[in-house]
């Protein structure tokens, strides 16, 4: 039984989506219920996703010559992430920043997650839409294992 736990625990900090301070408080009191059980349990069914701050690469059709694809900045406001589903899947409501002279810089739509790796979003500039796609920045400067005490030492 602790061995399978403790593979668990591994699993969720090796494989999903890392998380603000803000997100781990999130998560942890929405699935408070779950770590107040009686026994020792597992991680959390779902992440929160909570003003997490990302690094895109946006691709505007309609911008002008030289400004259709370009870095910028995604801030998801809110979201969920199903972190081990048979297919983990996130959603979040965001909005994104691409400087363009031609077209509003932002923009505001989804931004979709698979397998807790891969995060591709749409966003709507005034009238034209955009795709991007994200690069986690937190997944590397955050340790996971922290997060895992900050789990441990709440509810443990």
């Amino acid at each position: 039984m602790l061995d399978r736990l403790n593979a668990r625990w591994d699993d969720f900090l090796e494989i999903s989506k890392s998380q603000t301070a803000l997100e781990v408080l999130l998560t942890t009191q929405l699935n408070r219920s779950h770590f107040r059980q009686n026994h020792l349990v597992g991680p959390p069914p779902f992440q929160v996703i909570a003003f997490h701050p990302n690094l895109v690469y946006d691709d505007l059709d309609m911008a002008a010559d030289g400004e259709q694809k370009e870095l910028g900045l995604s801030v998801e406001w809110i979201g969920v992430n199903f972190w081990d589903w048979e297919i983990p899947f996130g959603v979040s409501f965001a909005s994104v920043y691409a400087d363009r002279a031609s077209v509003d810089d932002v923009g505001h739509g989804l931004q979709f997650h698979i397998y807790n790796r891969y995060s591709i979003g749409w966003a709507k500039h005034d009238g034209d839409s955009s795709v991007y796609v994200t690069v986690d920045l937190l997944k590397w400067f955050i340790d996971k294992r922290a997060q895992y005490k900050s789990y441990r030492d709440k509810y443990f």
